[in-house]
């Protein structure tokens, strides 16, 4: 089994288009983080059982948390800001490094916009961005 670096993985926001959408990569983000897959879990109690039944429910709600290195001229960084105020979706993709072009697509909303410390000395700002998934995404091995 391989194990692979995560330098080198995208993101990447469409353009809206059709039929055929194009992505673009996002600059200067230091770290991308999804919360992967869960389900709700439904504990039931029957009378007389010596413990409860667990069933699987639906799937939890998903979200993805960039960290950018902010820089208000990217034209990307100030669409997302928009985006936020806006209240609109939109589609990304994360597109790790294998060969494979492993790639994880998505519509989500952007929720937070959240800028770092502005005045740390001798630190870059950096501002965390959450998206919150619209549904399951669709992975393209």
């Amino acid at each position: 089994m391989a194990a692979y670096s995560s330098t080198n993985t995208l993101f990447k926001v469409g353009d809206g288009a059709s039929p055929t959408e194009a992505f673009t990569t996002i600059a200067q983000i230091s770290e991308v983080k999804w919360s992967g897959y869960s389900r709700k879990t439904l504990e039931i109690n029957v009378m007389g059982a010596a413990h409860p039944s667990i069933m699987v429910g639906g799937h939890e709600p998903q979200t993805v948390e960039l960290t950018l290195l902010f820089d208000p001229a990217e034209a990307a960084h100030e669409a997302m800001r928009t985006k936020l105020i806006n209240g609109t979706s939109g589609n990304y993709q994360i597109v790790l490094p294998d060969s494979g072009q492993y790639t994880v697509q998505f519509n989500a909303f952007i929720t937070k916009f959240d800028v770092d410390s502005l005045t740390a000395e001798g630190k870059e700002i950096s501002v965390t961005v959450t998206l919150n998934l619209t549904a399951l995404p669709t992975v393209t091995l």
